[in-house]
């Protein structure tokens, strides 16, 4: 997950992920 959006936020990778 974060290979495919590594330009958002840290915070913002496990908010999209819930």
């Amino acid at each position: 997950m974060l290979q495919l959006q590594p330009r958002l936020p840290f915070h913002v990778i496990p908010t999209a992920i819930l």
